[in-house]
């Protein structure tokens, strides 16, 4: 293990050092978009600490500080070179405005809430002044990304002050993953269902007389139609994912539907560890082998 008890780190890659002990798990390689080239620089960032011995990698690709650099850290928290006094926090010239942050947020914590769609100043405005969504979904990532942003307040006074002890929250993608997901899920489900009645040659609303295992078995023949046609990369990707992710990373138990489309996305080579949902992934994998030793004993 390399000796880094006398090196030296620039801010911005000391601030993720800081946000990796605090949780967060930047990668060290993340895919060319030219609109975002916040993650190349963060992954530029990842590379640089491991290779000066900061940490490695773990099984998902994420960056995971090792001891010595949680003990460096000890020493230089909030001094010298990376407190306050030496970077400071420009305030904003307008209450409205917000600070300019010395930690670098990461990438995916964007500078305003990006939806999943456009939105009309109307329902902005519906939003802002009567809490009515735009879109089901939309309070849940406005309030995952407004939380990401006080969080990376939390991250900086504690990074750049060494008199702060209580340790943070890191700005957690998966809740504004999960948002995301749930309004692609919903999106996925309609069209599921508007398929359903097209190709029964019945009214939309019928579908629900149909006895349930017929719902059912159609209902997943045209769902795995559908994914195998644009299949998802990874169980994050997948529009049905939704139900079976809470915000925690949790699966939730829907009984022999959610057991079927799990076991499912595993024969399809969908459940893989990556973040944000390693834990749910896990949980998947599990939750598939329980009900197939559950068959097994029965059988």
């Amino acid at each position: 293990m390399n000796d880094i008890t006398k090196e030296t780190l620039g801010i911005r890659e000391y601030g993720l050092l800081v946000e990796a002990m605090l949780g967060y798990r930047p990668k060290a390689a993340y895919p060319d978009d030219s609109d975002n080239q916040a993650a190349q620089l963060e992954a530029g960032f990842v590379r640089q600490l491991v290779g000066r011995g900061f940490g490695g990698f773990d099984p998902y690709g994420g960056f995971v500080p090792n001891e010595s650099a949680a003990r460096w850290l000890d020493g230089h928290r909030g001094r010298g070179a990376y407190s306050l006094a030496a970077n400071p926090v420009d305030e904003p010239e307008e209450w409205w405005d917000s600070p300019a942050y010395v930690i670098p947020a990461p990438f995916w914590l964007t500078e305003t809430v990006e939806p999943v769609r456009p939105l009309s100043n109307k329902e902005l405005t519906g939003f802002v002044a009567y809490d009515k969504e735009p879109y089901v979904g939309y309070a849940i990532e406005y309030t995952c990304w407004d939380d990401g942003w006080r969080w990376m307040s939390d991250v900086e006074a504690y990074a750049l002050n060494a008199d702060v002890a209580e340790r943070p929250w890191a700005p957690d993608p998966l809740e504004y993953y999960v948002a995301r997901a749930k309004f692609n899920h919903e999106r996925e489900w309609d069209a599921i269902e508007e398929q359903m009645a097209e190709r029964l040659g019945v009214p939309l609303e019928e579908l629900y007389d149909l006895p349930d295992e017929e719902y059912h078995t159609l209902f997943w023949s045209i769902a795995d139609e559908r994914r195998r046609v644009n299949p998802p990369r990874c169980i994050q990707d997948d529009p049905l994912t939704y139900p079976y992710l809470q915000t925690e990373g949790y699966i939730e138990d829907l009984g022999e539907d959610g057991f079927r489309f799990l076991k499912r996305t595993r024969e399809m080579g969908l459940i893989q560890g990556q973040e944000p949902y390693v834990e749910a992934c896990e949980r998947a994998e599990y939750d598939v082998d329980e009900r197939l030793r559950s068959i097994a004993q029965q059988g």
